[in-house]
């Protein structure tokens, strides 16, 4: 009896796997964005041909000045339907950006026709401090309110040169990933159907189209830099296989190769890239699983060996190690203090330790127990008690900004009154000119 239940079971269970391949293998394999919108077909407004990645494809430069740049029904409508009957789809695109124009740069976009719902988001943007790349997902979910997903790279990405950038949601195991240069920079759980789309929806390429000002539709943001390949991608639904190096899969859906560092694999085939990726062959598309720990640190997110100033410490220099974070403190040359009292202080907003003689270096002031000279006390000053620290040298005063500067250049006060230097006073009885702090009187009767 229970091997009947057996195959009977086994018999269900291959028929709706049947019919889950067969489905998806009705599903396009791949949508190129370039394609959809008629790029290489048409003249856009601000987008010109450029080198890219490879010479295998057409690249194109875009600027602030991009028009409106829309799929076409029938491309649209292939991008809903691997969308919403895929249990797998990867979004993919080679890009590099501008130095200056790094914030807010949108690769490819869904947004209903007037520009009041956002269905989908793949936007990017390089790092303020400099290097990196932060990755935005945005998905409206069905009946709730728009999901958006950040990644941050490693700090030591230059995005100015070309990069690899997908995002790859799978049903079959509630995860969306995204990687950069095929290896995984972030993994996040998701357990949402996306909103359906109406069918007069809006597939965008380089642009986000909003309700902005006045209640009108309009593109609030642009792509400034290079891309090349920017597809939506079939992925497969059979792709659990152990993940040792060089398996091979089942072939479901057909094959096509991948080239990585100048090695070519099999659709199908897996292999160890280094010690915190494995990867496999998916219809050209290379996926790397990111199988080391990754830690935390004031929400950044950090891979392992990646290095890093603390965010509670910035002299101390932290690690991912096995998951963990260390910290270190700096490594500092002791400061030769031959001649001098040998205590040694560290300064504001500095790290390491120098000779307490030597923190007035460069600021145009001098070490010395004194007080502050201003132009209305130097004159006659004379110091109750003084303390040590860094204090303008003879013949200077501070001045409003707390610079050195000469007494010469100090007004005067005269009679309650403040004057400017080389301005003049008279009346009746006296002229009286301004100089170096002290008013110079000649009197006539």
């Amino acid at each position: 009896m229970a091997g009947l239940r057996d195959v009977v079971f086994t018999g269900i269970f291959l028929f709706f796997l049947t019919q889950r391949i067969s489905s998806n293998s009705n599903l396009p394999k791949e949508i190129n964005v370039f394609d959809a919108v008629g790029l290489g077909s048409k003249v856009f407004p601000g987008v010109s041909s450029t080198a890219g990645q490879n010479n295998k494809s057409p690249a194109y430069h875009f600027t602030q000045k991009t028009d409106h740049m829309i799929a076409s029904q029938n491309a649209f409508e292939e991008v809903d339907k691997l969308i919403h009957n895929s249990s797998d789809f990867i979004v993919s695109a080679y890009a590099k950006l501008g130095a200056k124009e790094i914030y807010k740069n949108p690769i490819v976009s869904i947004n209903s026709k007037d520009g009041n719902q956002l269905y989908f988001l793949l936007q990017i943007s390089g790092n303020a401090r400099g290097s990196g790349l932060e990755i935005v997902v945005t998905v409206q979910t069905k009946g709730g309110s728009p999901k958006r997903f950040e990644a941050s790279s490693s700090r030591s990405l230059d995005y100015t040169t070309w990069h690899k950038i997908a995002v790859r949601i799978q049903e079959s195991e509630s995860l969306m990933r995204v990687y950069v240069d095929d290896s995984m920079i972030n993994v996040f759980s998701f357990r949402y159907t996306p909103q359906p789309y109406p069918k007069d929806a809006q597939l965008r390429l380089g642009q986000v189209f909003e309700v902005y000002l006045e209640n009108t539709g309009e593109i609030t943001s642009r792509f400034r830099g290079d891309l090349q390949d920017v597809k939506f991608i079939r992925g497969s639904p059979l792709s659990d296989c152990s993940k040792i190096a060089k398996c091979q899969c089942t072939d479901v859906v057909g094959k096509k190769d991948c080239v990585v560092d100048g090695l070519k694999y099999a659709d199908g085939n897996r292999w160890t890239r280094d010690k915190c990726n494995i990867c496999h062959c998916e219809w050209g598309q290379v996926i790397c699983t990111y199988t080391c720990q990754v830690c935390k640190d004031n929400d950044q997110t950090y891979m392992e060996g990646e290095t890093w100033k603390s965010s509670n410490d910035s002299c101390q220099t932290c690690k991912c190690e096995g998951g963990k974070v260390t910290c270190s403190p700096p490594v500092c040359p002791k400061p030769d203090c031959s001649g001098k009292s040998g205590d040694v202080v560290t300064l504001k907003g500095q790290c390491c330790p120098i000779c307490k003689e030597d923190q007035c270096r460069g600021t145009g002031k001098v070490f010395k127990c004194g007080c502050d000279a201003t132009c209305s006390n130097y004159d006659g000053l004379k110091c109750q008690s003084c303390t040590e620290g860094c204090f303008c040298p003879e013949g200077r005063v501070l001045n409003g900004q707390g610079k050195c500067m000469a007494t010469a250049r100090c007004g005067c006060l005269h009679e309650g009154k403040r004057y400017k230097t080389l301005e003049q006073y008279s009346d009746s009885c006296q002229f009286c000119l301004c100089l170096g702090g002290k008013m110079h009187c000649d009197k006539r009767c």
